[in-house]
């Protein structure tokens, strides 16, 4: 597995687990889902035929947008928001490339390591300011 994809999925572990122990029932349930899409992810990246990959990533940054879209109707917190616009950027990257037939390339590479950090990291301050929340309340 090359390095740039171990950095992501730590990422995304390191997020849920401060979401998990920080962070309340919003950001559980983010950190949560994106941990199991990353898994659905590499699963599909390792087994799915080349020829229908494509609609697969398409679909599961799809199923993880709606997800967010239905946590941030729900709990309307800053962060939410955030990780949504990361993961709808996700999803035009991969509908961009799956529509034009274009193989994953550099960028797609780039900016998908972006988008994938950028959700880890709204989930990650969501976490945070929680705490702070917490912490203030107490």
């Amino acid at each position: 597995m090359p390095i740039p994809a171990i950095a992501c999925y730590g990422a995304i572990v390191g997020a849920t687990v401060l979401a998990w122990f920080w962070g309340e029932l919003p950001e559980q349930i983010g950190g949560a889902l994106n941990l199991g899409i990353a898994g659905v992810d590499a699963l599909t990246r390792q087994f799915a035929p080349p020829e229908t990959l494509q609609a697969g990533l398409l679909a599961i940054d799809g199923a993880l947008a709606l997800c967010f879209l239905a946590l941030v109707l729900r709990y309307g917190r800053p962060w939410l928001g955030g990780a949504l616009l990361f993961q709808a950027a996700q999803f035009g990257l991969h509908d961009v490339y799956l529509v034009t037939g274009r193989p994953f390339d550099l960028f797609h590479a780039v900016a998908n390591n972006v988008d994938t950090y950028g959700v880890a990291a709204c989930i990650g301050f969501g976490a945070l300011a929680a705490r702070r929340a917490q912490v203030d309340a107490a």
